[in-house]
């Protein structure tokens, strides 16, 4: 091209402007070129971790109350050892234990290496004593001596009877949890709808995946970082939102540090193995995270080469995971979701497929509701797209969140 520059002019020669530059310069940018055009398009799925939600064991059931109560008896699962010898001749006793919050009076204690059940009149949690009465059941009394395993027994309720109250979901009372709506809505004019566009810019097809793309990393997010919250719009509605798995997994953390100095294979098998220790546990954990700290513990688990599994694309899910063997015999399938960006690279989430339990409104499973719009709007095509969703974990020992890790040396 010819370019004539003077103190405050300069100009173009469009007469020496070849078809190639002209078409470079006027041309539109076509939509496929877009970032998020591109996302789309991307082999890996951005929201693997909501599609695995959706494939659990106990994936969406229809809720007809926006309320769910849940509760675990996590005694059951826990148990302590005498500090004192137990005789065998004694009908009432004051047993002295390692943690006596472990139990609660009108509860029954049985001793695992006798099988004597001891039914509890009373309990002194300063003393770490629980007062016992040997003859309520009428059985044969054992004697008992120091380091001898007791835990709580089972509970049995008649007909009509009622569980006991205490010793349940950790921080120690039920917890509740609300089915969260999220959706979107579009519209489009008629004339644009049957405009010719190229590159499918402004096209109908084109407008709803991206809205259903947008619902769902929504919901993706809300699933991991959303507040329990219940409140009032400005209408007077009441608005339920459901409590997030991050909010549900705070128990338990894996801080690897800023420059990745913790991130070695020692400290995360020592983490890992007390996750597997709840009866209820299944014997893989599915390890959720961003892109940088699914390339960590590659490198992390590829120091024990014969422990881990080659990198493969989950077909169900669409993301790339690798599994790794932890030294009580179990594994860990770890999955990178693309859709974790910025800080959340560095974070992961830790699931027991057996332990997530997840449900929806009756009738609002995720689904389309096309031509919404008002009778009297003659050239207006109107879609929403729309889900209702909650999740909880029914055994919160099994699960976890960790992050952290190797941080960029250069910005």
């Amino acid at each position: 091209m010819k370019r004539t520059s003077a103190a405050n002019i300069s100009t173009t020669s469009v007469e020496a402007m070849g078809p190639f530059d002209a078409w470079n310069m006027y041309r539109r940018t076509a939509w496929e070129d877009q970032p998020e055009e591109v996302k789309m398009q991307k082999k890996e799925n951005p929201v693997a971790l909501l599609d695995f939600l959706l494939r659990t064991p106990g994936k969406s059931t229809p809720r007809t109350n926006p309320l769910i109560n849940f509760r675990i008896d996590g005694a059951l699962a826990s148990y302590t050892y005498l500090t004192a010898n137990l005789d065998a001749s004694s009908a009432t006793d004051s047993v002295s234990v390692e943690d006596a919050s472990l139990f609660s009076a009108g509860q029954v204690a049985q001793i695992t290496g006798t099988g004597e059940e001891l039914y509890i009149t009373a309990v002194n949690t300063s003393a770490n004593t629980i007062t016992v009465d040997r003859t309520k059941f009428g059985m044969p009394t054992f004697a008992a001596y120091v380091g001898a395993e007791i835990r709580p027994a089972s509970p049995v309720v008649s007909e009509r009877g009622s569980l006991p109250t205490g010793n349940t979901t950790y921080p120690g009372d039920r917890c509740s949890n609300w089915v969260t709506i999220s959706g979107l809505k579009f519209g489009m004019t008629t004339m644009q709808k049957n405009a010719a566009m190229t590159g499918e810019a402004g096209t109908w097809e084109k407008a709803v995946r991206d809205i259903q793309y947008q619902v769902e990393t929504q919901i993706q997010n809300a699933m991991l970082s959303q507040h329990r919250w219940l409140g009032q719009d400005s209408d007077g509605y009441t608005i339920y939102r459901g409590a997030g798995l991050i909010d549900q997994c705070v128990g338990n953390v894996l801080d690897f540090g800023t420059i990745g100095t913790n991130f070695f294979w020692e400290m995360l098998n020592d983490w890992f193995v007390p996750l597997y220790t709840s009866d209820l546990s299944s014997d893989n954990k599915r390890w959720f995270m961003g892109p940088n700290m699914w390339a960590d513990m590659l490198t992390s688990a590829t120091q024990r080469s014969s422990q881990v599994s080659p990198v493969t694309i989950n077909p169900s899910i669409g993301a790339s995971e690798y599994t790794f063997l932890l030294t009580n015999g179990k594994t860990v399938t770890a999955t990178k979701v693309e859709s974790f960006t910025g800080e959340r690279a560095h974070f992961g989430i830790v699931i027991d497929p057996a332990q997530v339990r997840g449900g929806y409104y009756e009738g609002i499973e995720p689904q389309w509701r096309w031509d919404i719009q008002d009778n009297d709007d003659l050239l207006a095509n109107e879609a929403a797209y729309f889900a209702s969703w909650e999740n909880h974990i029914l055994d919160r020992s099994t699960c976890g969140i960790t992050y952290g890790g190797t941080q960029s040396l250069i910005y």
